[in-house]
């Protein structure tokens, strides 16, 4: 996949992939993938150029994803089974929802969603900054330097745990109540932290269903390891989201 390889590098990422070769559909699941192919896992070899179609199924942010593509190799391992690599061609020109990672020099993005079982208003509600630690755990503290008028935070200075690293920043809020959508910006903190914008941006579904969607752009003074890289823009992300979805439907059934 040199087009891949020019352009995006692969993640590390799980998924249940329903693969479908002419008229027969097989369950396999996913090793790696990113903006412009995959990698699965299968049992059975398939021939380079065949045309496929796929599901991922994204259990945490229950929904699937189709798309098409072209099989670029077939690799057998030892233990049994194949690894495919499929280059997308249909299905992928907007961007991957669930997960979207780029990375150069120092210059890291992330975008991913979570379908939270609440309304829109409720969900804008909790989401304030000075609850952050609330429901993600490597946020040890979240201190408001400065409020807004209406009482909400402004200026919020926080304390982070990133795997091995330890992090302190401020990052200044403001809020578009009529999206809805609360952005950040950052103005202050450790020196190896740069930039820091981004934004939690809310579209209702259904009634009492709203979708999340975390998206930030950092920019740090050090190049760090393709497998912190990954832990934050995958692993990091997604629990976090999951950490707030899961915290945020608890709060409205407390008395």
């Amino acid at each position: 996949m040199s087009q891949e390889k020019r352009k995006t590098p692969r993640t590390p990422a799980e998924y249940e992939v329903f693969l479908t070769v002419g008229r027969g559909t097989t369950l396999g699941r996913s090793e790696n993938i990113s903006l412009f192919g995959v990698g699965l896992h299968s049992d059975q070899p398939v021939p380079l150029g065949t045309p496929v179609e796929m599901t991922l199924v994204v259990k945490d942010q229950s929904f699937n994803f189709n798309v098409k593509g072209k099989v670029r190799h077939s690799t057998e391992l030892a233990g049994g089974g194949y690894i495919v690599g499929v280059e997308f061609t249909e299905g992928h020109e907007k961007g991957l929802p669930f997960v979207e990672t780029t990375a150069k020099a120092g210059e890291y993005g992330v975008r991913q969603t979570v379908t939270v079982d609440l309304d829109v208003e409720t969900c804008y509600r909790l989401l304030a900054p000075e609850r952050f630690p609330e429901w993600t755990p490597e946020i040890k503290s979240a201190r408001v330097l400065e409020r807004y008028p209406d009482g909400r935070a402004k200026k919020v200075e926080f304390e982070h745990d990133f795997v091995l690293l330890k992090v302190h920043y401020a990052d200044e809020y403001t809020y578009d109540d009529k999206t809805p959508a609360l952005n950040w910006r950052s103005v202050g903190g450790d020196k190896m932290l740069v930039n820091n914008v981004g934004g939690y941006t809310l579209l209702p579904l259904r009634e009492n269903q709203t979708s999340l969607t975390f998206n930030a752009n950092i920019t740090i003074s050090i190049i760090p390891s393709r497998r912190l890289v990954n832990y934050f823009s995958t692993i990091g992300v997604r629990k976090a989201l999951k950490g707030f979805k899961t915290w945020a439907e608890k709060q409205t059934t407390k008395k």
